[in-house]
């Protein structure tokens, strides 16, 4: 499975403007997986890797994860902890290739709470993180 890099111009607020946004959006992006409902999950799962705080991924048998520390566990010793549906989520999204997005089966209130517990997470992992201004538009639209 391939892995996409999304040019950084994608996201900067000067890619967009009226005359070219169709014609780039042709050119330049034309990967199925960015149109996909869970693709800005997974793009905040992937980011955090190169950000240095990527969530452990042995033990995850466990009943549950722990946000704080980034690693699954099986006591319940911390307030940041996610399990049962929440974690079946988490590792969906966690395990998954961008080409595979499609394959989800996540409903809306599912990524809604998943995409929760990913800014919570970065809350726990960046030092001064200030709420993204987009939250409200991705709740809404997915």
């Amino acid at each position: 499975m391939n892995e996409y890099i999304v040019p950084a111009f994608f996201f900067s607020s000067n890619f967009f403007n009226r005359r070219s946004c169709c014609r780039r959006c042709r050119s330049v992006i034309s990967a199925p997986f960015l149109f996909n409902s869970s693709f800005h999950l997974a793009f905040l799962i992937k980011l955090s890797k190169f950000l240095g705080f990527f969530p452990e991924t042995e033990n995850n048998h466990y009943k549950f994860f722990d946000l704080q520390h980034g690693c699954y566990t099986n006591t319940e010793d911390s307030k940041y902890l996610i399990s049962h549906e929440e974690l079946e989520c988490f590792n969906m999204i966690l395990g998954i290739n961008f080409d595979d997005l499609n394959l989800l089966t996540i409903n809306s209130v599912q990524r809604k709470n998943l995409l929760d517990n990913i800014i919570l997470y970065y809350k726990l992992h960046i030092e001064n993180f200030v709420s993204v201004k987009s939250l409200e538009v991705l709740r809404k639209l997915f």
